[in-house]
């Protein structure tokens, strides 16, 4: 008999009586998970961390006496985990889960002020996603952050990763360059687009890049990131604060400029076309709605091959599932160029792995060296 794999040992912490009976009920009714306690504030929560030992905990943002902010920062540094937030979908909640991204907490969760029962079951499908891309991603989270299995106290800091690359370069001709071996030889791309896609800890890459591309860059870039509504807007704002570039979320009919970037707003899909001048104009919809992602990184690559053909430079980066395989697919089809983020520097190697397992990315190259590599094959 094959013995029974230990289930997702998971801790919830919320104020509301409800929400905490809401999340632990959802989560009881996969036999993988199993709610270890819950925690109405965060000193109980600092409490059951350090006596329950869980997997993987989830965490309200607003909370009295001591806010979620407060408690992953206790966490982080004395018992570090992979730490889920539920946030509330406003524009508060969605500035203070970049807060906490930016402090380490794994990924995060919108929920409804009033949660009805139509809601339930889309968030409960998130939810445990969420938390089994946690646990399975526990020792390549915990690595990211400097800190061992034990994470024990006083341990580094999230570190920025040096440029280095798992497994090989597939390079533009088709030859496979071993690490140490033959360097990669510098490519030019002749790209109108760049698309960028990303999801579990995109935001985290796109920060670092954007900090050090170069304002002059030469193409538009166009970035759909897995993200819900008002938190697209705030991310824009927070990346045109640390940016040369103009960033700045998309609106229907926007035409893409060198030197800016955009957005995909969230909770839309965004597809892009050519206008009577050749230059690259967005539209949005919510449709189609059968799409698990909205943006939908596929339906973007998809209608950029379609009107830019091979002058298409496309960016797989972290994420969970395969959102984008499709649509590399088309991007290569029509002989532009991809690019994966590597294994090492991905908090989630899920998305860009697919791409680069169906033998379609033209070269894996790590999160801290993309801005590098993006100068060096278009310019800027």
């Amino acid at each position: 008999m094959i013995a029974q794999a230990s289930p997702i040992r998971v801790l919830v912490v919320d104020d509301s009586t409800f929400m905490r009976n809401t999340l632990s009920t959802m989560l009881m009714k996969y036999p993988d998970v199993q709610i270890v306690g819950t925690a109405k504030n965060g000193r109980e929560a600092l409490a059951h961390v350090v006596k329950m030992s869980p997997d993987v905990m989830t965490l309200d943002v607003d909370m009295p006496e001591m806010n979620g902010l407060e408690v992953l920062d206790r966490v982080m540094e004395d018992h570090p985990l992979p730490v889920v937030m539920v946030s509330s979908l406003t524009h508060e909640g969605a500035e203070e889960t970049f807060q906490a991204l930016a402090r380490g907490a794994f990924d995060f969760i919108p929920k409804q002020q009033r949660i009805s029962l139509g809601d339930l079951g889309p968030l409960e499908v998130r939810l445990y996603e969420k938390i089994k891309s946690a646990f399975d991603n526990k020792q390549r989270f915990l690595r990211s952050l400097g800190k061992g299995e034990t994470g024990a106290k006083g341990g580094a800091q999230r570190s920025v990763r040096p440029p280095q690359v798992t497994g090989h370069h597939r390079s533009f001709s088709g030859s496979d360059n071993r690490v140490g071996e033959t360097p990669l030889r510098v490519q030019k791309v002749n790209a109108d687009l760049l698309v960028i896609g990303g999801s579990t800890g995109g935001p985290q890459v796109l920060t670092e890049l954007f900090q050090h591309l170069p304002g002059s860059f030469p193409i538009p870039i166009l970035i759909v990131q897995h993200m819900p509504k008002f938190f697209t807007t705030v991310f824009a704002s927070q990346l045109a604060k640390i940016s040369r570039m103009s960033i700045q979320e998309g609106q229907e009919g926007e035409i893409l400029q060198r030197g800016k970037a955009v957005i995909a707003p969230g909770d839309h899909h965004v597809t892009v076309t050519r206008n009577g001048q050749g230059r690259p104009v967005i539209h949005i919809s919510e449709e189609p709605r059968d799409r698990p992602y909205w943006p939908c990184i596929d339906l973007a690559l998809t209608s950029a091959s379609k009107h830019f053909g091979s002058r298409v430079l496309a960016v797989i980066l972290t994420g969970m599932g395969q959102d984008g395989v499709m649509g590399c697919q088309d991007i290569k089809s029509h002989g532009g160029k991809i690019l994966v983020q590597d294994e090492l520097s991905s908090m989630v190697y899920g998305m860009n792995r697919a791409v680069w397992d169906a033998g379609l990315a033209d070269e894996m190259v790590s999160g801290s060296n993309l801005a590098q590599r993006l100068v060096e094959m278009v310019g800027g």
